[in-house]
Parts: C-alpha cells; sequence; structure tokens
C-alpha cells in the first residue's frame, strides 16, 4: 500500500503535467484538469462557511479527543520553528478580551497577583521520586512549541519546501535565498495542526517572521486545545476563538524577535459528533491557501472567504500580512475564519502562493506557456555556458 508521502507526491504530479498523454482516455476525467477549466467535480460537496469573527460561522458540535500524545511532527525547512529564539517574553496585547496562556493568578481578597511560587519552607520535601524524574526529563527533552521531538515522520502527514526561484549560473544559488517560508505539522490520533507562513519578500528578517509566526501559533494552540488539564472544545467556535488568539500571538512572537512581515495560515482538524467524520477549522491572513482534496468531491479551498475566487489576483498583493506592517500592528483585512466538514481519507493541505498562484483556474490557462519559456531560457543558458 503507498505511504502518504507517496499519494501525496502523486497528487501534486497531476497538477504540474495536466496535459500530458492527450490520448489518454481517462484525461478528460482527471479532477485537476476540470478544477483548472472551472468546473465542478460533483455538485453536491461539502459547504464552507465563514466569516470574520468567530460568532459569523455556524457552530458545529465536535466529539472528544481520544489522545493528547503526539503521533507525529515536522516542521521546516532548515530547522523551521526551531530556529526560533526560546526565550519568550509574555505577551502585551491591547485587546482586553484576550485572556492569554501565561496569565498570573488574580487573589480575589486584595487584587495580588500569584506567580505560583510557595512559601512553604518544606516545599522541596513534596518533590518526589517521580516529579524529579519528570523536571530532568524536561531539562533533557526541552518542549519547542509545545513538541518535544519536531522530527517524527508518520505515513499521514507530510511536509515540504522549496524553492522555486531560478538558480544563479555561477554561484549556483536561488534567487531568493534564504527561502522564506515556514511550516510545522502536529498529529495525534484523531486529531492534527498544521501551520504555515510565508514571510513577505526576501531576506533573514521574512525568514524570521515566518518561523517566529509559526512558532507562536502552534505553541499557543498546543498549550490551548492539547492538554489535559484544560477542557476539550465543545464546539468550533471554541476552535475559532483560539485560532484567532494564536494569531495575536503569533503577531507577538514577530515583535519580540523583530521579524517583518509574513501571512499566517492555521488548520486545526478534530473530530465530529459523527463516526470517521471530521472538521477542519481555519483561520488565515494574506495569500497562503488552504485546502481539502476528496476522492469523491476533488479539490474545495477551505480559505476561499479570504478573497473573490471569481476575480484576477495581483499577485504581489499578499492582502494582508502578520507583523508591525505600520511599525507595530499587523495587516488583517483580508483575516478569515472557516470551517469544513472532512471525510476520512480526504488530505487537508497548505500551500504557499509559490504553488497556488500556479493553480489559480485563471493563471492556469497561460502557466504551460511561461514554463514552457522558462525551460526553454534555462536549456539555452546552460548549452550557452557550456559551449
Amino acid at each position: 500500500m503507498p505511504s502518504f508521502r507517496q499519494k501525496f507526491s502523486g497528487f501534486f504530479r497531476q497538477f504540474s503535467a495536466p496535459s500530458e498523454s492527450r490520448n489518454d482516455e481517462n484525461a478528460s476525467n482527471r479532477f485537476i484538469k476540470k478544477y483548472l477549466s472551472g468546473h465542478e467535480v460533483q455538485k453536491y460537496e461539502p459547504i464552507i462557511l465563514h466569516g470574520r469573527t468567530p460568532q459569523e460561522v455556524p457552530p458545529q458540535q465536535l466529539g472528544a479527543i481520544k489522545s493528547y500524545e503526539v503521533v507525529s511532527s515536522l516542521t521546516g525547512p532548515h530547522g523551521g520553528l526551531i530556529s526560533v529564539n526560546q526565550t519568550e517574553k509574555h505577551l502585551s496585547a491591547s485587546d482586553p478580551e484576550i485572556n492569554f496562556i501565561d496569565n498570573l493568578e488574580e487573589d480575589s481578597n486584595n487584587g495580588e497577583k500569584k506567580v505560583g511560587t510557595s512559601t512553604n519552607d518544606s516545599a522541596d520535601e513534596t518533590l518526589n521520586v517521580e516529579s524529579k524524574q519528570n523536571i530532568l526529563k524536561k531539562l533533557r527533552h526541552p518542549l519547542v512549541a509545545g513538541v518535544e521531538n519536531w522530527n517524527v515522520p508518520h505515513t499521514n502527514a507530510y511536509g515540504a519546501s522549496c524553492s522555486l526561484y531560478e538558480v544563479h549560473p555561477i554561484t549556483h544559488r536561488h534567487t531568493g535565498d534564504p527561502i522564506a517560508d515556514c511550516f510545522a505539522i502536529v498529529t495525534r490520533a484523531n486529531s492534527a495542526i498544521m501551520v504555515l507562513a510565508d514571510g513577505v519578500n526576501w531576506g533573514v528578517k521574512s525568514r524570521t517572521a515566518a518561523r517566529s509566526a509559526v512558532h507562536g501559533c502552534v505553541d499557543y494552540l498546543n498549550k490551548t486545545l492539547f492538554t489535559k488539564d484544560k477542557e476539550s472544545p465543545k464546539n468550533t467556535t471554541d476552535v475559532l476563538v483560539t485560532l484567532l488568539r494564536s494569531f495575536h500571538a503569533a503577531h507577538n512572537m514577530i515583535l519580540q524577535e523583530e521579524g517583518t512581515l509574513t501571512t499566517l495560515t492555521a488548520i486545526v482538524v478534530l473530530p465530529s459528533t459523527v463516526d470517521n467524520h471530521y472538521v477542519a477549522c481555519c483561520c488565515n491572513v494574506g495569500d497562503s491557501l488552504g485546502y481539502v482534496y476528496s476522492s469523491k468531491y476533488g479539490v474545495r479551498e477551505l480559505t476561499q472567504g479570504s478573497h473573490d475566487v471569481h476575480r484576477m489576483r495581483d499577485m504581489r498583493d499578499v492582502m494582508g500580512a502578520l507583523g508591525p506592517v505600520d511599525g507595530h500592528n499587523p495587516e488583517l483585512s483580508n483575516l478569515t475564519l472557516s470551517i469544513t466538514q472532512v471525510d476520512l481519507d480526504d488530505i487537508v493541505f497548505i500551500t504557499s502562493d509559490g504553488v497556488s498562484d500556479n493553480l489559480d483556474p485563471v493563471v492556469g490557462h497561460f502557466t504551460g506557456i511561461h514554463y514552457l519559456f522558462y525551460i526553454l531560457m534555462i536549456l539555452f543558458l546552460k548549452w550557452y555556458l557550456n559551449r
């Protein structure tokens, strides 16, 4: 049986070669050809509900999270969110409605704040052997964004990043290096977190912004949704509120690490109340888009509410970004929350604009000519330099 990575690679291979074998009798039935032609694969597909606030999206009830133990965890490229400075500062917010995960407890009698320290002289005696071992374990394997090990692959989870820019003929380096995007995926028994950020423009500061955004977002989601001592979300409204707050945490991490601007898309997949069905909850700002692929319904865009899918997009405009757009605040003009039902064996995935722009139904009609010209130019340059 092919692994998830093999199926995923085969799935995207259809995008890269949509016109192969004109004599193939099955070519006209491929879902990607229908998608690029603007035709629906099946009319009655699961709807996508979206809005600007959690309250605008009709809530759906959620099932129980089976286990909080991490099954797989991956991040990248080149270290991904692990490369972010680990000395986190306490977040400061201008939004009084946000309850941060690291809030200090307030004493109801005198208003004093507690930080969890003990005044008992015998406090050390309460540390039994088991708790000491746990402390030593955390020192040896510290949690990064709520995960102990970020190199745990699995057949049902996959992430990859590569540069699509041209290679310099002398230095053999890609234009635009270093890669200014970052991804992270964490899966559990019946749930998953997927986050992708694409730094705006090029350079180290853009890469820092993307890595910081993913780190802050994933850290908040893990500590809020997937901690045993916290109550599991009952409906999608609770999850969307958490996603929105995780974006605030991501923005603050960017400011802390002195990054510039980045897009951010986060999807949390949780079980539905119906057996073998799930709900994908998404929050996105910018032009990194999320999708669901179903063998029954084809591809549908989960982030479609963040832009007009019927109009030509300016591929130079990211439409929104986290980071200090005006010196401190983000640009949230197209921030969108959305949900959709997901069936067993569906593939939920996120792409940066380097992929989605070339798969856009409008752009898709002329990218073939563009890439043919690009390939011919590369072949000519190689011939010219080696003659």
